[in-house]
Parts: structure tokens; sequence; C-alpha cells
């Protein structure tokens, strides 16, 4: 997403909302660039959109195609475990035993 709004000359999320008609706030459209969430599919066609169609003037529906693609692979991706998750632990009982006869409360009646 940094590379298309680079690619249209780095405008403003104020640009791109009076502009390019995003539709989105500036926070949502700051918020999907930094990555660090993945946004809504709305905010994500809202921030494409305004750049790739509206700066750009490519062609909406070849775009929407396109970006539709790489939002539902990173979707994806996002719900995947991450490799860098630790499995969780697996509880193993200890293996049953028999009562040592030479143990415990019924061995002092035992030998007396």
């Amino acid at each position: 997403m940094c590379e298309l709004k680079e690619s249209a000359g780095d405008p403003s999320y104020d640009r791109m909302r009076a502009d390019f008609g995003a539709a989105a706030s500036k926070s949502a459209l700051s918020s999907a660039a930094r990555g660090q969430d993945l946004p809504s599919w709305e905010t994500t066609w809202e921030y494409v959109r305004s750049l790739a169609v509206g700066a750009l003037g490519q062609d909406a529906e070849t775009v929407r195609r396109e970006w539709s693609r790489r939002w539902e692979h990173a979707r994806s991706a996002a719900e995947q475990p991450s490799a860098a998750e630790p499995e969780p632990a697996v509880r193993r009982d200890p293996p049953a035993t028999e009562p040592d006869p030479e143990s415990g409360p019924d061995r002092a009646r035992r030998r007396g």
C-alpha cells in the first residue's frame, strides 16, 4: 500500500479524501498504511481506490479484483498461527503405578 501511495505522488490523507474521494477517515487511512493490523476490506478499498483509480487513473474493476485477491491472501495469512508462536504444551499425566505395599499408611499395620 505504501508503494501505491508513493507511485501516486505520496498525497496527504486529507488530499486522498478531498481530491481523490477516499470515504475513510484520515486515521483509518493512516492505520492501513502502517500495516500493523489488517484493515477492513472497506478501508483497504477506499485507500487503494482513491490512489489507483482517483490519482493514477487505473481501471476500477481491474484494481478491485487485484486488491481483493491481495486482501484475501493477507486475511488468510493473518488467521494462520504464527510460526513464531510456540505450540501449546501438552500435559501428560505420569503413567499409573500400583501402590508400593512397603510405603503408605498401611505399612505400620502390616509390620506390627
